[in-house]
């Protein structure tokens, strides 16, 4: 399913496969008590498609998988039943979960200029024996989708206000020539949160130079330093010529690391 995050197409893969008939966990932890800013590991392929998770949580500083963003209370007919719903009715429930693009940013610690992805979201439901007992509690986390420093997507830090942290180029946009690629890796542009509309018959570069000028100046958080300059570039899929501004270097040169000013330790 796809949603727009910051105004960015991003894949947002809830992930719902079979659920287990017997619980796995010999230490299983409620729901009810697994909260915000817990962070969780799976130890197998069948924990990943599982649609509850009752591990318990690992700390945010080790390796791990997810973590959770988010808790909310199921409503409507579905979550009125005695007994949890089977994968297609909890298919329809997820529909509008997890997808508030403001809390997202919230716990991510981003600015309004700040771009992200390399991000998905996965939707945890009650356990059938949770569910029966009245628990009606969802959990919406976030996992990787890049590899971290050469690793499969394991989370080394927490997520939580990533983007004051350095660890947080790891979830902004930028770009390496065409292709997005996370800011912590070397990048020859960086996203800014500004998608405009193009005028006919312009030269974009000569366009962006100025109308993407004052998001550029806001995404660093002061003047824009004369080896760098303001870009754009287009966004297919739209009804209307759109594009979207970007920082670069004016030699063309690559770099790692965000210039944003919420990652200003970045830069140090």
């Amino acid at each position: 399913m796809a949603a727009l995050l910051g105004g960015v197409p991003v894949t947002i893969s809830m992930v719902l496969g079979a659920w287990l008939i017997h619980d796995p966990y010999r230490d299983a932890v409620p729901t009810s008590v697994q909260n915000v800013g817990t962070c969780h590991r799976f130890a197998s392929v069948e924990e990943y498609y599982n649609t509850a998770d009752l591990r318990p949580p690992v700390p945010c500083t080790e390796p791990h998988q997810t973590e959770t963003m988010s808790v909310g209370t199921l409503t409507g007919p579905l979550a009125q039943r005695g007994d949890r719903p089977g994968l297609e009715a909890l298919n329809l429930m997820r529909n509008g979960l997890c997808q508030d693009e403001t809390a997202i940013r919230k716990y991510l610690g981003a600015a309004p200029r700040d771009e992200h992805g390399f991000l998905q979201i996965v939707v945890r439901f009650p356990a059938p024996g949770e569910w029966r007992a009245g628990l009606r509690r969802y959990r919406c986390e976030l996992m990787a989708t890049e590899p971290v420093n050469g690793a499969a997507p394991v989370l080394k830090e927490p997520l939580r206000n990533a983007f004051r942290r350095p660890y947080g180029g790891w979830f902004r946009r930028c770009a390496a020539g065409a292709r997005p690629v996370p800011c912590a890796r070397s990048h020859d542009a960086e996203f800014v949160n500004a998608w405009l509309p193009v005028p006919s018959d312009v030269d974009i570069e000569v366009w962006a130079a100025t109308a993407c000028a004052p998001y550029v100046v806001e995404y660093l958080g002061r003047p824009v330093p004369g080896e760098y300059r303001v870009s754009a570039t287009p966004v297919a899929g739209k009804p209307a010529p759109t594009a979207a501004c970007q920082l670069a270097d004016t030699s063309g040169a690559s770099w790692t690391g965000a210039r944003a000013g919420t990652a200003a330790e970045s830069n140090r």
